[in-house]
């Protein structure tokens, strides 16, 4: 059996691990915070599955991977965090252990290529989808496949690893899937921020749901600029399909914005727009959005949000 680090013990990181745990393979969580470290410090992952029913599988937490020996790494953290592991990585990177991104976008595994060159890495995204509860229970809420982009041994050991539990895998080459699950997030996820919306609401209202398909336009253009097949109608069909099943989800990114916390925003509309501008590619309303939601973040604490019927003095 295999061995695997996984990186962060959010919702879906604790999701793999449960996963990879229970297809019998050695599992250790690398995880930040104090209240979920102390939860996977009891040696196991509780999961309720779509199947109804809370099941548990073993993990062991760790701090340092000097002397870890696992087959492969699973980053999952927010990608403000990502910086935070270049040096915990650094001795597996050394060792050759490809390092796969399963973050939104591709800014993370951007950072970690540029500090630490000698790795091997593979561009992951999955949908699986997972909320995390306070008593440290993992709810398991969409279970869908994981799509991977790299060189092929790489992709071919992390696909073995992963197809040996009750994970599914895209096949062959996923690199087209990861870019329109990317052009998703970037106009449905962007657009929710945006408005406080959750995604039925932004795909009933005419404006807003325009406004989220030109933004995943946007970032087509910018996977075609650089090399990817990827149609603008074909990502019409997919944000579309994904809104009429998502209902009421709140994306990572509004509940970013309604807690008050960073986003991620740098790592999508933010990439589409800094990369767009490299290439010489027209992309207004990333370019916009990330401005405006920038602005947000760094004036949270002075919002007037008024509670129902309460007065408010205009001028």
């Amino acid at each position: 059996m295999g061995k695997a680090l996984v990186c962060g013990g959010g919702a879906l990181g604790s999701l793999f691990a449960y996963y990879l745990s229970a297809g019998g393979h050695t599992v250790w969580v690398l995880e930040r915070y104090p209240r979920r470290l102390e939860q996977l410090r009891q040696g196991r992952v509780l999961c309720r599955t779509l199947e109804g029913g809370v099941l548990s599988a073993p993990v062991a937490v760790v701090q340092a991977t000097g002397t870890l020996g696992v087959d492969v790494v699973f980053v999952t953290v927010k990608y403000y965090h990502t910086a935070d592991l270049v040096e915990v990585l650094r001795p597996l990177a050394e060792r050759g252990v490809p390092l796969v991104s399963l973050q939104n976008g591709f800014a993370g595994l951007d950072l970690l290529r540029t500090a630490l060159p000698q790795g091997r890495f593979v561009q992951g995204a999955t949908e699986m989808g997972a909320r995390l509860m306070d008593d440290g229970v993992v709810i398991e809420e969409a279970r869908g496949i994981t799509h991977l982009c790299g060189h092929d041994a790489d992709v071919r050991a992390v696909t073995t690893l992963l197809q040996s539990t009750a994970l599914a895998v895209s096949s062959p080459d996923g690199c087209t899937a990861i870019w329109k699950k990317f052009a998703l997030i970037c106009g449905l996820a962007t657009v929710s921020a945006l408005l406080s919306l959750d995604v039925g609401d932004v795909v009933a209202n005419p404006e807003a749901r325009e406004l989220a398909l030109e933004m995943a336009r946007e970032a087509a253009r910018l996977a075609r600029a650089l090399g990817v097949d990827l149609r603008d109608e074909e990502v019409r069909h997919y944000v579309l399909a994904v809104a009429d099943t998502a209902g009421g989800h709140i994306p990572s990114l509004l509940a970013d914005v309604l807690a008050g916390r960073p986003t991620e925003a740098p790592a999508l509309c933010g990439y589409v727009a800094r990369k767009s501008e490299e290439l010489g590619i027209e992309a207004c309303l990333s370019s916009a959005a990330y401005r405006i939601l920038t602005a947000l973040e760094h004036s949270y604490h002075r919002r007037i949000i008024p509670a129902v019927g309460r007065q408010l003095s205009l001028f």
